[in-house]
């Protein structure tokens, strides 16, 4: 992409920037299991939680934790968004949303609560980002 722009150019990046397929670590999902396992039953449509790559697909998250590093290195970063992902992404897919949109505990409300808390503090690097980033010559 640095070849293809003009000095100024911009580039837009909306992406996962997570661990890559071979770099899963049980601290990288730690938050997501707990919170799937504290959840009721009844709004599971699984009984485990699973990472969200898909695995048969050899072309998904081959380098997507070199993306954030790479882009500072070749860009100047003029905006970086992240917005998460490190409970949503793990935890949404293995919900039944019939019941979900049943749900008188506002579940998703508290996943989405804790998810926010978790990067507000900075415990979790955010799996998802919005970068707009300028090369600057």
């Amino acid at each position: 992409m640095r070849g293809a722009l003009k000095p100024g150019g911009l580039l837009y990046l909306d992406e996962y920037m997570g661990p890559s397929r071979t770099e899963w670590q049980d601290a990288d999902w730690s938050f997501a299991r707990s919170a799937f396992d504290a959840l009721p039953g009844e709004l599971k449509n699984r009984r485990e939680l699973m990472v969200p790559i898909p695995m048969d697909d050899p072309l998904e998250s081959i380098r997507s934790s070199a993306i954030l590093p790479e882009v500072r290195r070749l860009f100047r970063i003029v905006e970086d968004r992240p917005y998460g992902g490190n409970i949503l992404w793990f935890v949404f897919p293995c919900l039944d949303m019939a019941r979900l949109r049943e749900d008188k505990t506002e579940a998703l409300s508290r996943l989405i609560s804790l998810e926010d808390h978790l990067l507000d503090r900075h415990w979790v690097d955010s799996y998802y980002r919005v970068i707009v980033a300028k090369k600057e010559s």
